[in-house]
């Protein structure tokens, strides 16, 4: 009974930090805890949260290929190219005092300022604005760390690594498992393919699932919905009785997730029977994944193109993470017949106002057809011809209370002048926005 009530414990920790547990005894607890490998993943010799104080994690899904053989390698098409350490998953996971987990996905694109750090050569590097899973490369789990707590404003208290052999091992300690896919997979890249409906994948199957990219048009953020589903499938799966009931089945589970996980030093014992304590009776549907809303993209030269999060939505969820309250649910954007990539929008106006305003339109995805001009309206108005009045829409939903004003025969290009009263380019969708942004759960169907 104590080895089935540990393993469902790190089963749900395996599971991207989501802990699940029916109590151990301490014995139990040292013996398979003492087998984790932890590491300095914060540099500052903070100290652990003091008992019953809210907690988050930050997970990390690293694409190390230690623990796999050359033939691995080739069979689970990990690719050799590895210049150094990186991350291929990053997720938050909160524990709230009301025992609800809330696990929020961070794009490894994502624009951040990475801090000041002293490099591998010795050398000290100013910030910069990088991609997050730079941080990463650049200085392991303490500058991860910095780089996240610096750009949510969320305190980081325990942080947990897992490699590609680990994975495997723990899909394949659990026998499979369950996916659900809308449409047939074919991805070349990762070696993916998939028949629409139902699945039980392995090792191989499981690892390109939720690594798999190409195929999406939706790149990332894609990869992040189908990686938030296929963890919550794991955690339902962990905690079933076929696994809590099956002795062997329970310890190979553990086995697999202790042999390539990497913790920080303060989860020690003690922190690990506090967390079974006070995670005895979370259930799936207390649960939920979201994924840090995103205003788009943008390319940022030499590092490529960058994940921009919408300032206001992502606002709301890390202060909610921050204070542990209820994350706010996120309003519907409005929606329109027309794609702000089709309209073409020359921005007038002057001085920092307008140069923020332009990098708003570039990441919104509108086509800006030169730099700004400078302009002779002083409040935010758009000027429109009024033979493109179903485009006027997406920029009157994009700048709501901006003046319009009608120039017959201007053509195609929208002028849009930016002025003081200016508060950003509001996010739109030609997509069906009537339902509300709801959060997966661990107790949802695969289908739904």
């Amino acid at each position: 009974m104590q080895l089935r009530r540990f393993a469902r414990l790190f089963a749900a920790i395996a599971a991207a930090a989501i802990l699940l547990g029916s109590g151990a005894a301490w014995a139990t607890v040292r013996h398979y805890a003492g087998q984790v490998q932890r590491i300095d993943a914060f540099g500052d010799g903070r100290s652990a949260p003091r008992s019953g104080e809210p907690l988050t994690f930050l997970v990390v899904g690293s694409d190390s290929r230690d623990g796999l053989s050359d033939r691995q390698v080739r069979r689970l098409h990990t690719g050799w190219d590895v210049y150094g350490q990186r991350t291929d998953t990053m997720m938050l996971a909160h524990l709230g005092r009301d025992g609800s987990v809330n696990v929020v996905s961070l794009p490894r694109d994502s624009l951040v300022t990475i801090p000041a750090h002293t490099d591998a050569d010795g050398t000290e590097q100013a910030p910069s604005e990088e991609k997050l899973n730079s941080a990463y490369a650049y200085g392991g789990a303490p500058l991860l760390v910095s780089a996240v707590e610096q750009s949510t404003g969320v305190s980081i208290d325990h942080y947990l690594e897992v490699n590609f052999a680990g994975f495997v091992r723990m899909v394949n300690a659990l026998d499979g498992v369950d996916v659900c896919v809308p449409a047939d997979i074919y991805d070349p890249p990762s070696g993916l393919q998939l028949p629409a409906g139902r699945s039980t994948l392995k090792g191989r199957d499981a690892l390109a699932y939720v690594r798999a990219r190409e195929f999406d048009p939706t790149a990332d953020i894609g990869r992040m919905k189908r990686q938030q589903s296929f963890v919550a499938s794991m955690v339902s799966k962990a905690a079933s009785s076929a696994v809590l009931l099956d002795p062997a089945r329970a310890s190979a589970f553990v086995d697999a997730m202790l042999g390539s996980m990497r913790v920080d030093q303060t989860l020690d014992n003690s922190q690990v029977m506090e967390l079974t304590k006070r995670l005895a009776q979370v259930d799936p549907s207390n649960v939920t994944f979201r994924t840090v809303p995103v205003a788009g993209e943008k390319p940022m030269g030499a590092i490529g193109n960058v994940v921009v999060w919408d300032a206001p939505g992502s606002a709301a969820i890390f202060t909610a993470l921050a204070n542990d309250t209820e994350i706010p649910d996120r309003p519907s954007a409005p929606k329109v017949e027309v794609a702000p990539s089709s309209i073409r929008v020359q921005l007038l106006g002057s001085g920092d106002t307008v140069t923020a305003a332009q990098s708003d339109f570039e990441v919104a995805g509108y086509f800006l057809v030169g730099p700004p001009v400078t302009g002779t309206l002083t409040d935010t108005t758009i000027e429109y011809d009024p033979g493109y009045d179903v485009s006027l829409k997406t920029l009157k939903a994009a700048l709501p209370g901006a003046e319009l004003v009608e120039v017959p025969g201007l053509g195609s290009t929208f002028r849009v002048t930016i002025g003081s009263d200016y508060s950003g380019v509001t996010a739109v969708s030609v997509a069906d926005p009537t339902a509300p942004d709801k959060p997966r759960t661990a107790a949802d169907d695969l289908c739904s």
